[in-house]
């Protein structure tokens, strides 16, 4: 890991700042910055648009990937210290993001749904774990569908099917592919929430790597309780 564990002393690992620009009804700008001991990092920066016909909205700039439950979050809005152990294996410590376009679609209701959607992007990133940074472009193209359902007043639950495919190598003959299929449930009691919450994530992920010698595929998962 990137920080030291075992000591009595406090660790500010960094400071996040963020600034919104809601330009009109239509657009707004976001852009999250993290002061590191060392350096400034641009985490995202991007522009929105909103409430385009067909319900569609377009996201274009430096982002984080709508893919499975976790992978939207910056570090301080974890429900847990650090990332899950099988995403950090995949993905690395800050997850999967790039420079690219993304469009947020809102189905039509399936299974029942209160709620449908599909995300669909295209950046130019790459963690050197899944996928390479070692060619001039490295382009990863990813989709996420998430069906949302209100059980009462007081609780949801939702699930999603993630996948991302992107080149694992320099030559750029091979391919990675990651898929998972996260669930969600949370109860949030009127009036209560700040005292009374229950929230359980649970990820299961499917990796297939092709390489020269031999394709490589992998399984894993995560759950969590808060």
């Amino acid at each position: 890991s990137e920080f030291s564990y075992g000591n009595n002393n406090i660790y500010m690992r960094g400071l996040e700042m963020s600034f919104i620009a809601p330009l009109d009804p239509f657009a707004r700008g976001k852009v999250f910055m993290h002061f590191h001991k060392d350096e400034v990092e641009v985490e995202e920066a991007y522009m929105e648009l909103l409430n385009l016909p067909l319900n569609i909205n377009l996201k274009t700039g430096i982002f984080y990937l709508e893919y499975g439950l976790l992978n939207r979050y910056h570090d301080h809005a974890l429900p847990q210290f650090d990332r899950p152990r099988v995403a950090v294996n995949y993905f690395g410590l800050e997850g999967l993001g790039g420079t690219g376009i993304a469009g947020n679609i809102l189905l039509p209701v399936f299974l029942f749904a209160d709620a449908s959607s599909f995300d669909i992007s295209i950046v130019s990133g790459g963690n050197d774990f899944s996928f390479t940074t070692k060619r001039k472009t490295n382009l990863l193209y990813s989709g996420h569908y998430k069906n949302y359902y209100d059980l009462s007043e007081n609780s949801y639950f939702e699930y999603t099917v993630s996948f991302v495919t992107g080149k694992n190598d320099s030559t750029g003959n091979n391919n990675s592919y990651v898929g998972s299929f996260g669930i969600h449930y949370k109860w949030v009691p009127q009036s209560r929430s700040k005292y009374r919450t229950f929230d359980w994530k649970t990820e299961l992920y499917y990796s297939y790597f092709e390489s020269p010698g031999q394709n490589i595929s992998s399984t894993g998962f995560y759950t969590s309780v808060h």
